[in-house]
């Protein structure tokens, strides 16, 4: 693959696609991957290649394809079930060698 600007672009798309449908699909976000994400679009930055402002909305309009939702929104949400008491811990509330 050419080190162009383009290029650049359609691999980081690629690859956050994936991380997203993935974390769609309820699997846990990889640290590993996120990391690796992470350092491409840094190696990108540096290299000229992408803007900040360019990664930023790249980021944004695939989190949005994907979850139908901005970053933002989502962390919101997110935080907002667990404010609202919306997660079930009762299975907790009994000793563990008796939970099944």
């Amino acid at each position: 693959m050419e080190c162009d600007p383009e290029n650049f672009l359609k691999e980081t798309e690629k690859r956050l696609r994936r991380m997203y449908r993935c974390i769609a699909a309820g699997a846990k976000g990889s640290e590993t991957e996120r990391a690796a994400l992470s350092g491409f679009i840094q190696a990108g930055i540096f290299l000229k290649l992408v803007t900040k402002k360019e990664a930023d909305s790249l980021l944004d309009r695939v989190h949005m394809d994907i979850f139908g939702k901005t970053i933002e929104e989502r962390k919101h949400e997110r935080g907002q079930r667990w404010i609202d008491g919306q997660q079930d811990y009762s299975v907790y509330d009994s000793p563990p060698h008796t939970r099944r």
